[in-house]
């Protein structure tokens, strides 16, 4: 085991359980939200405006610098059969992604339907969160019956990659591991013998760098953070 691991495996034994975070992250309120399928900004003044009229976007996220905003949208490609996602619809969702300065939209992450790689399906791209230099997007999506998948893009459109399977995504945004994730997956024990689903952290390109445990203490997150 790691270095980083084992010291998080006993600082996960020793410390006092933490009040579970259903999401595994910690809620920052932005000032950007949607209704009725389009994306509100609310300005530093206080002023709100609409940013999108398309009717079809949700789940908005503003980078750190207050520059973008990436939102998904309902795209016009039905699902083909024996597709698996957690869409409402029967059409897959995009990521597209609105610049604050120039007022203009574009289409970041397309759908990708191949179903039988789980690795490359995107159906329903969710929880976007922007990198700590807002430089890179980050999402989860549908992949396995049992895990979704954490991928990453270029604000350019370039380098659309996967990373890692993850049931959750919370980048971390400062201190020693700034730009790593923690994230939640679904693990089986060896020999098989039941499953298990921890926190782990996780490097940008994909490297496991050990277990946090079933919750995030604090102790663990200054740590992270420091």
């Amino acid at each position: 085991m790691r270095l980083v691991g084992l010291y998080f495996f006993l600082l996960t034994i020793m410390s006092c359980p933490a009040i579970a975070n259903e999401s595994s992250t910690r809620e920052v309120k932005m000032p950007v939200f949607s209704k009725s399928g389009n994306i509100y900004y609310t300005q530093a003044r206080g002023h709100t405006i609409t940013v999108t009229h398309s009717g079809k976007d949700s789940d908005p996220v503003l980078s750190l610098d207050k520059k973008l905003i990436a939102f998904a949208r309902i795209g016009d490609r039905v699902i083909p059969k024996g597709c698996e996602g957690n869409t409402e619809t029967k059409y897959g969702n995009q990521i597209w992604i609105y610049n604050i300065l120039t007022k203009n939209e574009r289409l970041l992450v397309a759908n990708n339907f191949q179903c039988n790689n789980p690795e490359k399906q995107i159906i329903d791209p969710n929880v976007l969160t922007f990198s700590p230099d807002a430089k890179i997007l980050y999402f989860l999506t549908y992949a396995w019956t049992t895990s979704n998948a954490l991928h990453g893009v270029n604000i350019d459109g370039s380098h659309q990659h996967y990373i890692a399977p993850a049931n959750s995504l919370e980048v971390i945004s400062k201190g020693t591991y700034k730009g790593y994730f923690i994230v939640n997956e679904h693990r089986y024990f060896i020999p098989p013998g039941g499953t298990y689903d921890w926190y782990w952290l996780v490097s940008p390109n994909g490297k496991d760098e050990g277990p946090l445990g079933e919750e995030i203490t604090n102790e663990q997150r200054n740590f992270l953070e420091s």
